[in-house]
């Protein structure tokens, strides 16, 4: 099983590459058989290729060879098919076994789509729309329908985030009109506005982030927010402009022994700003929650996609600006570049 190269490549010299690949396809072979995942065996072989894919990237930052065999490989072996199976068959079930199995596999998703950035964006979006042909988009959109918005429970709530974190990064990544469709024909808004009224701001502020990305103009005017909320996602983009790694991390504690934990980023929560602010029912509370000086903040600042983010900082400051007793506050923030930049908009 292990695959064989005449020429001599990274691979060669990590051994750990062989034998990883050789246990995750004996992995896969097994689970195409399993009918309950959350059966000590599935459970058990999950586990293996979650660890085995989280070495492959984490060794693929430095070899990129590496990561680009071992994601060829995976795609070979019909890994988007198989996390789209298992999604599928916990759709809508809330027993706590579950749990472990479901996140394991949001877990591998967000691996092999997050860091395929080491690799080609061509690869990426192979990957992203092979997990979107094979319906994941759609079980996940349905499992959250059979979610309460105002559960109390830890594990229902990472229930929730898992679900509408996934889906934020199959939207990411790759060209936007594969997923788009598949929104609309699952009433995708409605079932997040749902979640956007939750009474956990975590829950409130990630749906709403997946809305700013998938909203038309038309749909950006039923997002009204809080001041509340946008209290919550300055403070987040606060603290990940303030981090080493420039995003913000939530811990989620679990029945006081297990804990899972979700990250986002600053081109995220810059991104649900800006899209907030399209609306003007949401300016009031974006100005009174001192958003302007960080949002201000973004543009001096070296991020991840940097030219994107700051884009995204300047457009919401425009939006703003459209209230004339907004445009002094802004001003008093901005250099003259900044300004300028505005009056380019």
């Amino acid at each position: 099983m292990a695959m064989q190269d005449d020429s001599k490549t990274s691979t060669d010299l990590n051994p750990r590459y062989e034998d990883s690949m050789c246990k995750v396809s004996l992995k896969l072979d097994g689970l195409k058989s399993v009918e309950d995942y959350c059966t000590p065996v599935g459970c058990e072989a999950i586990g293996a290729i979650n660890e085995a894919v989280s070495w492959l990237f984490t060794t693929g930052k430095i070899e990129k060879e590496i990561c680009r065999r071992g994601v060829d490989f995976l795609l070979g072996k019909g890994l988007p098919k198989l996390i789209a199976k298992i999604l599928q068959s916990l759709t809508g079930n809330a027993e706590k076994e579950t749990f472990k199995v479901r996140y394991m596999t949001h877990s591998i998703a967000w691996k092999f789509l997050y860091n395929l950035n080491y690799i080609s964006p061509d690869t990426r979006k192979q990957v992203r729309i092979e997990l979107v042909k094979s319906g994941v988009t759609r079980f996940l959109l349905r499992d959250l329908e059979s979610c309460d918005p105002r559960t109390e429970d830890p594990r229902q709530r990472t229930r929730i985030l898992t679900n509408i974190y996934t889906l934020r990064v199959l939207t990411l990544f790759g060209d936007s009109p594969s997923v788009v469709p598949i929104y609309r024909a699952t009433k995708a808004v409605d079932i997040l506005m749902r979640f956007a009224e939750s009474d956990f701001t975590m829950i409130k502020v990630r749906s709403l982030l997946l809305l700013a990305t998938i909203v038309n103009e038309k749909e950006v005017k039923r997002i009204v927010t809080t001041e509340e909320c946008v209290s919550a996602i300055v403070e987040m983009l606060q603290a990940a402009l303030e981090s080493e790694k420039k995003r913000y991390s939530f811990v989620m504690n679990i029945d006081g022994e297990e804990e899972q934990t979700f990250h986002m980023s600053v081109k995220g929560l810059v991104e649900g700003l800006n899209s907030l602010s399209s609306n003007d029912a949401n300016k009031d509370a974006i100005m009174q929650n001192e958003a302007v000086p960080v949002l201000a903040s973004v543009i001096y600042i070296k991020v991840k996609q940097e030219m994107e983010v700051k884009q995204e900082a300047i457009e919401a400051l425009w939006k703003l600006a459209f209230v004339e007793s907004n445009v002094e506050v802004i001003l008093t923030h901005l250099t003259f570049a900044d300004t300028a930049a505005l009056d380019g908009r």
